[in-house]
């Protein structure tokens, strides 16, 4: 599955979930806002890390783009309105 950080726009607190497949968190609660997410599914990382997850993570943390996590957190935190979409 995924793991994301999320923005709990409801509560304003960052929150790590789970999700199985391609889903997306917002198929779950609205409030719940994508800031960063990572695929943990075994083809994500099979051709370089074999089957050794936390090798992918240790090397995911090294290449984490922290600015645009941020900018992601700050446009999270503008409302929007999706009820005309």
């Amino acid at each position: 599955g995924w793991a994301w950080l999320v923005l709990n726009t409801e509560k304003d607190t960052l929150e790590i979930i789970t999700t199985a497949n391609q889903d997306h968190p917002q198929m779950f609660n609205r409030n719940q806002v994508p800031i960063f997410g990572i695929d943990l599914w075994e083809h994500a990382y099979y051709l370089q890390h074999y089957s050794d997850r936390s090798r992918c993570l240790t090397t995911i943390w090294m290449i984490v783009n922290w600015q645009q996590v941020e900018t992601n957190l700050i446009s999270a935190r503008v409302p929007h309105d999706y009820e005309d979409l």
